[in-house]
């Protein structure tokens, strides 16, 4: 350790240690299986839409549910659009996360 300025000099750092940090950091990184709406990966999340008369300029048309074990749904994010057709960006606890939604995955990234 530097005792000078109190840091691990990041060459003692493993990379497997970095992957650990990282995923405590954005928890939903990755890339999620996509069937339909659901998205299934280090949790399972359903791509859902809002009917046309409740999307607003704060309310996009998509948003995400999120199912624990018991497949109960509750409120994930929305999904904001971005200048790419496919990817979008959500937040969740302070954290944007970009999100790129295809035909048969979705792959979350930190923003």
């Amino acid at each position: 350790m530097d005792k000078k300025k109190g840091k691990v000099p990041s060459k003692q750092i493993l990379p497997f240690e970095k992957q650990v940090s990282m995923a405590k950091l954005h928890p939903y990184v990755g890339t999620y299986t996509r069937t339909g709406n659901k998205l299934e990966g280090t949790t399972t999340f359903l791509l859902t839409q809002r009917p046309d008369n409740k999307v607003t300029p704060n309310k996009p048309k998509h948003y995400l549910l999120e199912l624990d074990e018991a497949e109960r749904r509750s409120y994930f994010s929305s999904l904001y659009p971005t200048a790419t057709d496919d990817t979008f960006r959500v937040e969740k606890d302070g954290t944007w996360y970009l999100v790129r939604v295809l035909d048969h995955e979705v792959v979350f990234s930190s923003n």
